[in-house]
């Protein structure tokens, strides 16, 4: 005795062997939609930049303590070419990254 829709068998399984196998309908739960509008700024899709200010403070400290890019790497405890990425602009660091540098090499980076 079926009714209207599809079944489907289903085989419920342990430890590899089927426990059972039963044939269930195929059904599609009603769910409530709510439409969410989200306005969207322009300046939310802008993707973060470290100033030019900033990298250029974070090379003067660098060259003031008289450290290659690699060994400032290795004193604020970042990947080899962190350092340098940043300098270039090509780079946005997280907030970990940003706390590293802020102690070690005493450079605020701003994110514009």
């Amino acid at each position: 005795m079926e009714e209207e829709g599809e079944w489907i068998t289903v085989a419920y399984r342990r430890r590899g062997k089927p426990r059972s196998v039963r044939r269930v309908p195929v059904s599609v739960p009603e769910v409530n939609t709510v439409e969410v509008k989200r306005e969207v700024k322009e300046e939310d899709m802008k993707t973060k930049r470290v100033s030019m200010e900033s990298r250029q403070e974070l090379v003067k400290s660098r060259l003031e303590m008289k450290l290659s890019q690699v060994d400032a790497d290795m004193k604020c405890n970042l990947a080899k070419n962190t350092i340098n990425r940043i300098e270039n602009g090509s780079y946005v660091p997280d907030g970990v990254t940003l706390g590293k540098i802020r102690r070690f090499m005493g450079v605020e980076l701003r994110l514009v």
